[in-house]
């Protein structure tokens, strides 16, 4: 009976203890806040919004960690049928529009002009890294369900204006000219920094752009040419 009596004061002591100490007011003082307004002031947010935009392609219940098993043999859907199953296609259409939200956001800073103390070639690096990944996005997309609505950094809320699909030709447009900045201005290498997106990775791509575009939807043959000129680049 003693030893029940000295327990119940115990906790009785701890729930007084606690209760006083959870009434005192907290001051908080935040150092500083980041809100859509004054995001993307260096260099470090912006290659942070990047990064996000590739975590939501690659979760694994999620983007193309779940929809892995469809996407094999070099982007050929569920073995080359194009035949995407509804929630794959449900979650990459989700997936992609939120990815291209941070690519967007980011590119918005950069035009702004937010980035103070970085040279132009940093900024125009930054820039083509966005262009880059904002055309990756859109080459999925195009490609699995033709012409969509084509939101860039310049487009006014898509949620208070909804937009149209774009023309699939307009779609391959910007995706030529994204991977076009991105040729010019990104560098050969990363050293220390590999799995970052390079002159000759967006040169790559820019060629099976081309090809895609000389073939179904599109058959524009003009782009054959074109596609060997940028793979020889590649090559040489």
């Amino acid at each position: 009976m003693k030893n029940t009596i000295y327990l119940f004061r115990g906790f009785l002591f701890l729930a007084l203890t606690t209760f006083a100490f959870s009434c005192k007011k907290l001051d908080e003082k935040p150092i500083s806040t980041v809100t859509p307004e004054n995001f993307g002031n260096s260099v470090l947010q912006i290659e942070a919004a990047y990064a996000g935009s590739m975590n939501y392609l690659w979760n694994y219940w999620e983007g193309y960690g779940y929809a892995y098993g469809p996407f094999i043999n070099d982007d050929q859907l569920n073995n080359g049928d194009l035949n995407i199953p509804d929630d794959n296609a449900d979650d990459l259409w989700d997936r992609h529009y939120s990815a291209l939200l941070n690519i967007n956001n980011a590119l918005g800073s950069i035009k702004k002009g937010n980035i103070q103390g970085e040279d132009q070639a940093t900024i125009d690096g930054l820039e083509a890294e966005g262009k880059f990944l904002r055309a990756h996005n859109y080459f999925m997309l195009v490609r699995m369900f033709g012409g969509v609505p084509l939101i860039t950094e310049d487009t006014p809320d898509p949620l208070l204006n909804p937009m149209p699909r774009a023309s699939i030709a307009d779609v391959y447009a910007l995706i030529v000219s994204d991977l076009t900045f991105a040729a010019a201005h990104l560098p050969v290498s990363w050293p220390g920094a590999p799995g970052k997106p390079t002159s000759g990775a967006a040169k790559g791509i820019l060629a099976k752009v081309y090809l895609t575009m000389a073939t179904y939807p599109l058959h524009d043959v003009s782009n054959y040419q074109k596609a060997a000129d940028v793979a020889l680049e590649v090559i040489n």
